[in-house]
């Protein structure tokens, strides 16, 4: 008899995959496979058989085992079906998907009836955003298995990142239904109403996902900025203070707090953040943008043109960075380098440029 194999999902899906286990004797009644000889044993499930290396396998040992478990042409039905999800796996996390897609398609030709080679399927093509493809094949796991409440929460994320708010929030809640103490699906659905502006519904679901799990930086942190677009900027700040003390290296809590003191005049704070958020991610354009234009409010033109200067050197074409430069150049006394900026910036986006000009 095969040993039950139960596997799960790389920790972004989490989804649990149940394996069928079968008795080799009946597996092969109706085939004429010949008994093994000692030529194949190590394939045979066992303690260090290939099966079971490739089910609970990594890295090349177990794609190897996979390989030639499969290809020996002796498994059937649900033990060849949980070969395919395991490679399946494998191929994902080496990132060639086409091999992984052809995985998931011979395991759901061997176990129609199994949800977990559909929402496997469904993940690869949400990875690939061919996502009608994967709206089909979530809801076939959902047909399949319409308690599970992951294949909701990830049908309804291919919905919201498809910009389709209402399914995604009907799935949310069929999710919440059947696991009502799921963090991420209140966070997920609170995202949801979010897009649709619906701020205090946003809110209540940002606020249940912080109860059931209140060390997620992440969610305290979109609180905060769902109460910074209602205007409330004391619950905002608060908000990105604990997403701080949660997870200090989260350079846009910083960024976002920084936001807040800037539109307060508090500069000093506002410039502090901002170097702190540029300090975690130096490549952010945002960040650097943010702190030249609290440097200009500063009267702080030299340094302000620092920040613009590096902006520039990751985006040559960005029209407002060269407008701000190029007034901040004027400011210091360089007519020639003002002009060339202000000239490139109206060049590249003459709108923006113009309305600058008229206010």
């Amino acid at each position: 008899m095969h040993p039950t194999a139960r596997f799960r999902l790389p920790a972004n899906l989490a989804l649990p995959l149940s394996f069928r286990t079968a008795m080799l004797a009946a597996a092969l009644a109706t085939t004429a496979i010949a008994t093994p000889t000692s030529a194949t044993v190590l394939t045979l499930a066992g303690p260090g058989g290939d099966y079971a290396i490739c089910l609970k396998g990594r890295g090349t040992k177990a794609m190897a085992a996979c390989d030639r478990a499969i290809g020996l042409d002796y498994y059937r039905g649900g033990d060849l079906a949980a070969l395919h999800r395991s490679r399946l796996l494998l191929h994902e996390s080496d990132g060639e998907t086409d091999a992984a897609i052809a995985d998931a398609d011979a395991a759901i030709r061997l176990e129609p009836d199994d949800a977990s080679g559909y929402a496997m399927r469904g993940r690869l093509w949400q990875v690939m955003k061919v996502y009608d493809r994967a709206i089909a094949d979530f809801s076939a796991a959902i047909r399949l298995r319409p308690d599970d409440a992951d294949f909701y929460k990830h049908r309804g994320s291919i919905w919201f990142d498809t910009a389709k708010p209402d399914p995604a929030i009907a799935d949310f809640d069929a999710a919440i239904h059947l696991a009502p103490d799921d963090a991420s699906a209140h966070e997920s659905r609170a995202r949801a109403w979010k897009d649709k502006h619906d701020l205090d519904r946003a809110i209540a679901d940002y606020s249940e996902a912080i109860r059931l799990d209140p060390t997620n930086a992440v969610t305290v942190y979109w609180r905060g900025r769902t109460f910074d677009d209602k205007g409330d900027r004391d619950r905002a700040i608060a908000d990105f203070e604990t997403a701080i003390r949660i997870s200090p290296d989260f350079p846009s809590a910083y960024n976002s707090r920084g936001v807040i003191h800037y539109m307060r005049n508090d500069l000093d704070r506002a410039i502090a953040d901002f170097s702190m958020a540029i300090k975690l991610n130096p490549e952010s354009e945002l960040y650097l943008f943010n702190r030249g234009a609290a440097l200009i409010d500063k009267h702080e033109p030299q340094r302000a043109i620092a920040d613009f200067d590096t902006v520039l050197t990751h985006t040559p074409d960005n029209a407002k960075a060269l407008y701000y430069r190029g007034v901040q150049k004027r400011v210091t006394g360089d007519a020639e380098g003002a002009r060339n900026d202000i000239a490139e910036a109206t060049r590249i986006d003459p709108d923006w440029v113009t309305a600058q000009t008229t206010h």
